[in-house]
């Protein structure tokens, strides 16, 4: 009888033990399974990290590139606001021979004549002084437009008297 208890006390050792073993291998399996689980979660939030970092990456090139635009919408700005300063200051009129010009408004009045704008450049919002030309007959624009005439009389050409010898 006691060999039937102490078997029966060592077959309750072993079934205790293999309730254990069989406990630890479901506890590992569940561990394992829930040490997966963590790491697709770790990868997911790793992926959604590279997605936001490409995301503030694009932003930022795109804040800066409009910086960019915005010095450069100021810079022409401030360049139209200087060149309409400049173009306030001249007035249109017709020359004697019925061209149009602009002849600035400071000068107008000068001993030594008014300084004059080319018509087809102040269209474009370009302010340039016309150079008289041919004793002021014509007056030329530095661009290239056709030359203007004023209404001047060209000036009797000089005649050379060239004395023969016979």
């Amino acid at each position: 009888m006691i060999d039937m208890i102490s078997g029966a006390l060592a077959g309750l050792r072993s079934a205790a033990d293999l309730i254990r073993v069989a406990v630890d291998t479901r506890d590992a399996a569940k561990l394992a399974e829930a040490r997966s689980a963590l790491l697709d979660r770790i990868i997911d939030v790793q992926t959604a990290c590279i997605d936001l970092q490409a995301k503030q990456q694009t932003l930022s090139n795109e804040k800066h590139a409009m910086a960019d635009r915005i010095r450069d919408l100021e810079d022409e700005l401030r360049e139209l606001k200087a060149t309409h300063g400049k173009i306030e200051r001249y007035a249109r009129a017709k020359t004697a021979a019925g061209a149009v010009v602009y002849i600035d408004k400071e000068t107008e009045g000068a001993a030594d004549g008014p300084v004059y704008a080319c018509a087809a450049c102040m269209g474009k919002g370009k302010v340039t002084t016309l150079q008289p030309q041919r004793g002021g007959a014509f007056l030329v624009c530095p661009e290239g437009h056709p030359r203007i005439p004023t209404g001047k009389r060209l000036p009797a050409p000089r005649r050379q008297v060239v004395a023969r010898m016979v």
